[in-house]
């Protein structure tokens, strides 16, 4: 059966993130029915914008409105007219994300009795834009038909937020996790991937790359993101680590696939992961994680394939690095490791959650 949908988004490839990639395989699966609204950023911390041409090359299912900035109110972007163009489409409409317009504006959009999806990746936020925000949220859960959520971690933090939440149907739909090749790994090399930015614990890696080198000699910590706030931060902090620290910026899928199956290790220094799909992309060829115990990570990933850190304790973090780089693991280790994350994460099962959901609304 196909689905007639509209995914009300803040940003959408070639902007690249966990979310951008979440959508874009929704969106692929389901070939011809599918559509996209979402704005003309490439990342909204920097506020860095696409540019003409990367826009034109998207496909035709995907609108394009403009982001415009809130005054007083930092990473909440506007969308100019994406209720206009909801309005226009038809069948199901699905938001993502609770912190931007993209969640909540669905509600002014006429839909009638349209049904609507939201999937909140929610996460506790400092200061006063939560409390300021929650009521809007808790205004759209409740005009919710069905919520998604990534992890059942998620779900739980999500009805402690939003009381709304236990009164809306709710599924579990983790991202898909594409196979790659598992195979021997260059002994010296720790690779970490996500947006540059404060939020991705971006502002600990040089520390843990300078102190990789220092504690065991010829370690390297390979750096891969998307462009964010940090980025130029990180690049002169790798000019000046005499090769201990290499930052890549807006690297390809197929790049960073080549990079993950290399690795000895992955480390995250992310504040806070609603799933975490880079680290699960490593485990997936057989690398194992090293990360910060914050999030639904430790959840998704079985206890012997990552070593956890206190909080934002970057000696702590550097150290669980250094006791991974000491496992000697051969390849048979990590082809074990790989196979039991593509059978949980794999496209089949992807793909049959997305129908049945869909099936449910139309």
């Amino acid at each position: 059966m196909t689905h007639d949908v509209v995914h009300a988004a803040l940003r959408y490839p070639p902007a690249l993130g966990g979310v951008e990639s979440y959508i874009r395989d929704i969106v692929s699966a389901f070939p011809g029915s599918q559509s996209v609204v979402c704005s003309d950023l490439e990342d909204h911390l920097s506020w860095s914008r696409l540019s003409p041409q990367q826009i034109g090359a998207r496909p035709s299912n995907v609108t394009t409105v403009k982001a415009r900035r809130i005054k007083g109110v930092s990473g909440y972007p506007w969308l100019v007219d994406l209720r206009g163009s909801l309005a226009q489409s038809t069948g199901i409409v699905h938001g993502h994300a609770m912190y931007y317009a993209t969640f909540d504006v669905p509600l002014g959009a006429h839909l009638g009795k349209r049904p609507l999806v939201l999937s909140p990746y929610a996460h506790r936020r400092a200061g006063r834009k939560q409390a300021g925000y929650l009521p809007f949220i808790n205004a759209a859960i409740r005009r919710a038909d069905r919520l998604v959520f990534l992890t059942d971690y998620e779900r739980t933090l999500a009805r402690q937020l939003i009381p709304g939440c236990t009164a809306v149907e709710d599924s579990i739909v983790p991202p898909l996790v594409r196979a790659g090749h598992v195979r021997d790994a260059d002994a010296n090399l720790v690779v970490s991937v996500g947006r540059q930015d404060v939020g991705k614990g971006s502002r600990d890696l040089p520390a843990i790359a300078a102190e990789l080198s220092a504690r065991r000699p010829g370690t390297r910590l390979r750096v891969l993101g998307t462009r964010s706030s940090e980025t130029d931060w990180l690049l002169a902090c790798a000019r000046e680590s005499h090769g201990s620290l290499e930052v890549s910026v807006n690297a390809t899928d197929d790049a960073i696939a080549d990079e993950l199956s290399r690795a000895t290790a992955f480390v995250t220094a992310s504040r806070y992961e609603a799933f975490g799909i880079a680290a699960v992309e490593a485990a997936s060829v057989g690398v194992p994680v090293a990360a910060y115990n914050v999030g639904a990570l430790p959840t998704v990933l079985e206890p012997q394939d990552i070593a956890l850190a206190q909080c934002f304790d970057v000696q702590a973090l550097t150290g669980a690095v250094l006791g991974l780089l000491d496992r000697n693991e051969t390849l048979e280790d990590r082809q074990a490791r790989a196979g039991s994350y593509l059978d949980r994460y794999g496209a089949d099962r992807w793909r049959d959650q997305w129908t049945s959901i869909y099936d449910s609304l139309s």
